[in-house]
């Protein structure tokens, strides 16, 4: 047993104090220090790389999996493959894969066969032993007799309703889009506000910084809105009343003025999953015409009016599945639903027919949303995909592709070319339909973002809500983080902006619900 100053010694030993002579000596030699030994001086020019820790190495781990599998689809959507089930067998035959699978069905089958032919670098999904022509009879034999033409893009000849509506759907839309522009074009405001007679006029506070305006939120009012969670909340055109969905299976509206229940809507026999307003509501719509459309786990979608606790008329079965969310057309005249049972459907309001039933996601279609001119719909899904619609020719314009999980969020900015998209990813992604690319991550939130609204009219803010019990308020223009709120002690199941009553004014008040079975408003501390 030595003195560890006697770094010169080659024999083993036990050092107490500094290792800082030793260290140097075997960096004379052209040794490398030993872990026990990683202590030493950054003076002495030795670099010290940490090993990362096993929850750090497991993230990383996961994440990396992720972007590959997402890369891998990518690569899949990319191969073409027969629509013939008797081809795709013999393909997979032919790469040694097994041919079916129990409880497989075709669309499986095939998608696998391209998810093979992804993993292995090979984009040939033909059989090598089949000749053109016997592909030919195949295909012909799998699309009901009818030749596969490779020119035309594969589809089903739609009702007389659906074509009345599209043609319908394509004047509104192009109407709208010219007040869009033209409201574009004369929204720029001069630096001062003047009056009829030259006269500066007093910029309230609110709108001299709505950034500043809108970091004073705070809680207003939190009520308790059911026996069960919450699932989803909106304010009505008018912004003085809420329609809060609830688990229970009850449709409550809310008064935003004195917090009193108006209303409590009874029909659906299963939790009510989204709940929307007419867009004319509290405006031209009459209160006793259609105000309110529900949907839910029962499948059914109910329509209401403001006069009575019952619902006007009712669509059962109006999917296969649980129905997700619900988004009005902009005229009013339609709506979209998305359910679990993988497709969106379109639905014509006065009549109660189904228009369209559109296939296009691979798992459960959760959020929907219409542009502000009606011509294009959003929908998301548990793919980890988003999917653009144009409703008025029936075909997919954009698949947005990023989130490394299931999206069950979407909004449009009413700018119209502009849309945002919360995902269980823990992200909210901002999307530019001119780019078809995304303009903007937003990473605040550390559990699933549940839903996302831009304000309405004018897009000055965003707001999201997570199952981290938070809400987030971004600004609309840079898209930078304005406001955090821990707004539930639970998981914010739904995040909503009081539409404006004057244009250039920052929201009056924010409304959330969640899983704590309350729903509460936010505004600026000054209203409290």
């Amino acid at each position: 047993m030595a003195d560890g100053s006697n770094g010169s010694a080659e024999t083993d030993r036990i050092f107490f104090g500094s290792l800082e002579n030793e260290v140097k000596s075997r960096i004379a030699k052209g040794a490398a220090p030993s872990n026990d030994e990683s202590s030493s001086d950054d003076d002495d020019g030795m670099e010290v790389v940490l090993p990362l820790n096993e929850t750090t190495t497991h993230s990383v781990s996961a994440q990396q999996r992720l972007v590959e599998q997402l890369a891998l689809e990518q690569r899949a959507a990319n191969i073409g493959v027969p629509t013939s089930d008797e081809l795709i067998k013999l393909r997979l035959k032919e790469l040694e894969e097994p041919i079916i699978y129990f409880g497989e069905t075709k669309a499986e089958r095939r998608q696998r066969l391209k998810l093979t032919l992804a993993q292995r670098g090979l984009t040939q999904g033909m059989p090598m032993g089949v000749s053109a022509a016997q592909a030919e009879a195949a295909e012909r034999a799998a699309n009901g007799g009818e030749a596969f033409d490779v020119e035309r893009p594969y589809s089903s000849e739609g009702s007389l309703d659906l074509r009345v509506a599209r043609l319908w759907i394509l004047r509104d839309s192009l109407e709208r889009a010219q007040r869009r522009l033209t409201a574009a074009k004369a929204s720029a405001k001069p630096a001062q506000p003047v009056d009829s007679d030259g006269m500066d006029v007093d910029v309230p506070e609110a709108a001299q910084d709505p950034l500043a305006y809108v970091k004073k939120f705070t809680g207003i009012a939190s009520e308790l809105g059911d026996d069960r969670p919450l699932a989803s909340i909106r304010f009505n055109p008018n912004g003085d009343l809420l329609a809060v969905a609830s688990w229970s299976g009850l449709c409550k509206v809310w008064s935003t003025d004195n917090y009193s229940c108006k209303m409590t809507l009874r029909g659906h026999t299963e939790r009510i999953q989204h709940a929307v307003w007419h867009p004319a509501s509290g405006s031209t719509q009459s209160p006793s015409a259609l105000n309110l459309v529900t949907g839910g786990a029962d499948r059914s979608i109910r329509f209401w009016n403001l006069e009575k606790e019952t619902a006007i008329t009712a669509l059962t079965d109006a999917h296969e599945d649980r129905i997700n969310k619900i988004a009005f057309h902009p005229s009013g005249n339609y709506i979209a639903t998305s359910s679990f049972d993988t497709k969106w459907n379109l639905w014509d309001v006065e009549k109660g027919k189904l228009l369209l039933s559109q296939e296009g996601h691979s798992r459960p279609t959760y959020g929907i949303a219409f542009q502000c001119d009606g011509a294009l719909v959003c929908t998301t899904g548990l793919d980890a995909f988003a999917r653009v619609w144009d409703i008025r020719i029936g075909k997919t314009i954009s698949i947005l592709r990023g989130h490394a999980k299931q999206v069950l969020s979407v909004d449009w900015h009413p700018n119209g070319f502009v849309l945002a998209t919360g995902s269980d990813d823990h992200t909210v992604r901002v999307w530019d339909m001119r780019k078809k690319a995304t303009l903007n991550t937003l990473v605040a939130h550390t559990g699933l973002v549940s839903d996302v609204a831009f304000q309405p009219g004018t897009g000055d803010f965003l707001v999201s809500s997570g199952y981290d019990s938070k809400i987030c308020i971004w600004s609309g223009d840079d898209l930078t983080l304005t406001k955090m709120l821990p707004a539930h002690d639970g998981k914010v199941t739904g995040v909503h902006i009081q539409p404006l009553a004057a244009p250039g004014q920052p929201p009056k008040y924010l409304a959330s619900c969640g899983f704590d079975r309350t729903w509460k408003l936010w505004g600026h501390e000054e209203l409290f």
